[in-house]
């Protein structure tokens, strides 16, 4: 409903990050291996999805060297219960 709402406003909506927002990641093969190794905590979808959006939106340009320089504090994030919160601490360029 809130896409539908936003998008009544012309240009607020840009298609291909909806459509990303929708589907996830469409690509399967992985241009660089999964920097937590097999049966790490990120999944190779994820780690898929981090190198598909580095690539294709310019917001989110070196989210994947940023992922791979700080894998500790990435985890440790991705086992908050609330990573959404600003006090996550995401590194920077991404917080």
């Amino acid at each position: 409903m809130c896409l539908k709402i936003k998008d009544e406003v012309p240009g607020a909506l840009d298609q291909r990050e909806v459509r990303f927002l929708m589907t996830g990641a469409t690509r399967v093969d992985l241009k660089r291996p999964n920097p937590t190794g097999n049966n790490g905590w990120m999944t190779d979808k994820v780690w898929a999805s981090i190198l598909q959006v580095s690539e294709e939106f310019d917001c989110f340009k070196g989210l994947d060297e940023c992922v791979e320089k700080n894998l500790g504090e990435f985890e440790r994030i991705y086992n908050l219960a609330k990573p959404q919160s600003k006090k996550a601490g995401i590194p920077a360029p991404f917080n």
